[in-house]
């Protein structure tokens, strides 16, 4: 199963949404497909199922993106953009003319039993 790996895994109770640098993702995931969720320095903290793959032009990112963004700092295109800059070193101050796949997700409830399968 994929993992998408995140800095802030803090999720919202329903629909969410991560914004990833470039197409790797729009190649990789497909709505109803199953993730493991993955916090940088605590390994798997949950599984989520997709709901939608957009990919997009950093000021074409649309609202309801923003509006379910996982990070509360994102729910806004210059915090967004503050942000990817900061996760993204290779990504410059020009962000604005940047390629992104935004990623729906549900956040499904995991037994740490589960979450070990996906460590």
């Amino acid at each position: 199963m994929e993992r998408l790996v995140f800095v802030n895994a803090n999720f919202n109770d329903a629909l969410n949404y991560t914004v990833r640098l470039g197409d790797k993702w729009l190649k990789r995931i497909k709505v109803g497909q199953h993730v493991w969720l993955e916090q940088i320095d605590k390994g798997v903290v949950g599984e989520a199922v997709i709901t939608e793959v957009i990919y997009t032009g950093f000021r074409d990112i649309p609202k309801r993106v923003q509006d379910f963004e996982h990070d509360e700092r994102c729910r806004t295109l210059d915090g967004l953009g503050s942000v990817l800059c900061n996760v993204y070193p290779e990504v410059s101050k020009n962000h604005h003319a940047e390629w992104f796949t935004a990623i729906g997700f549900v956040a499904l409830p995991v037994k740490p039993e589960d979450a070990a399968k996906g460590a």
